[in-house]
């Protein structure tokens, strides 16, 4: 019944503290962002190695082929040799970046991101949207309570501002508890 009438009398409410959100820990997103970092990483190197491999494979077979029209033609032995350890370096540089490539890659296979850090960082996302979203509202809510305690003691309509301020209280206790590791913060 009493909660009908509309409250007039002289309450005071205090404005709502607004959360720090840039001071609220990050450390899912920060190791997934590590994370990545180091697979782009090996992305880049297997690429490289992939390139490497492909311009120094053709370009073995181009030498081994010269060094067969060397050996049956009147070239000098000592061009024809030197040809040849061209051939035979070239050949071991695409073995070795043959085989980089394939341990890169499969390095690169083995760093899957794990499912439980996707979503501690889609939760850490939601927080940090809650908590803009919080700060946006209470910001509005602060200056509607502002509004009312201007008004004199019988004009004030406080009811709806108290069950928002309520509601954004909780949120903030809520935000507050996660950035302290789901432990309540401490009260002074």
């Amino acid at each position: 019944m009493d909660d009908d009438k509309p409250v007039t009398a002289l309450v005071l409410l205090s404005p709502l503290e607004l959360i720090p959100v840039e001071s609220l820990p990050k450390p899912c997103t920060e190791e997934l962002a590590l994370l990545n970092k180091e697979r782009g990483a090996v992305y880049f190197s297997a690429c490289e190695n992939l390139f490497l491999s492909a311009i120094s494979g053709p370009l073995s077979g181009l030498y081994w082929g010269l060094c067969y029209l060397l050996w049956f033609s009147q070239a000098p032995l000592f061009i024809s040799l030197f040809v040849m350890l061209v051939c035979i370096g070239l050949s071991a540089v695409w073995v070795f970046l043959s085989r980089a490539f394939v341990r890169d890659w499969r390095e690169l296979q083995q760093q899957v991101i794990p499912p439980q850090l996707q979503l501690d960082v889609d939760n850490e996302s939601r927080y940090f949207d809650m908590a803009k979203l919080t700060n946006e509202m209470s910001a509005d809510l602060n200056i509607k309570i502002e509004n009312e305690m201007r008004k004199g003691p019988g004009e004030r309509n406080l009811k709806e501002l108290q069950r928002k301020r309520a509601l954004l209280s909780e949120n903030i206790e809520e935000i507050k508890v996660w950035a302290n590791g789901g432990r309540k913060p401490k009260t002074h």
